[in-house]
């Protein structure tokens, strides 16, 4: 399970975190921390390593975006917090679950099809894992995600032309 995980207001996300990890492991999951932005993400990482939790994986830092990429491939769900996290792991046909924080996460979840993959803020841990060892079985739409990545294209295409013209 790949979790890419935030500091967010009012939550102790040290103690959150580790909680979720232990709840992933009870239930026969490894949990693997997948940090994403430096250092806030990484720091957060390492204070969750530290709570003792056995069968917790850190990521090691990426020295490119191929170790990252073959880090989110090597899981079989990610849950985030992180918009690229979440791109990422799509983009590899990977079910995704996501905090409903930001309205480009939930734009996102819900052009993906995957609506039921959010879950609220105040979600508890354990509610959490539950949601991801669910979604192991909710893969995405390969029709849908092949129009995404379309689009996807056509923005940079779009924007390649603007630039040209400049």
């Amino acid at each position: 399970m790949g979790l890419a995980l935030r500091e967010w207001r009012n939550r102790d996300a040290i103690s959150w975190g580790a909680e979720l990890c232990r709840e992933l492991v009870r239930r026969g999951a490894v949990p693997v921390l997948l940090p994403m932005h430096e250092p806030e993400d990484w720091e957060l990482a390492e204070k969750i390593s530290a709570t003792g939790e056995g069968g917790l994986e850190v990521m090691s830092p990426p020295d490119g975006i191929d170790d990252l990429l073959a880090a989110i491939r090597s899981c079989e769900v990610v849950v985030g917090m992180r918009l690229h996290a979440l791109l990422l792991a799509a983009n590899a046909g990977l079910p995704v679950v996501a905090w409903s924080y930001d309205p480009k996460v939930d734009a996102l979840m819900e052009r993906l099809g995957a609506g039921d993959g959010m879950i609220p803020l105040e979600t508890t841990p354990a509610r959490a894992a539950m949601k991801a060892l669910e979604a192991r079985s909710h893969l995405p739409d390969p029709d849908r995600l092949t129009r995404l990545r379309g689009e996807a294209l056509r923005t940079l295409e779009l924007l390649a032309a603007f630039c040209k013209g400049l």
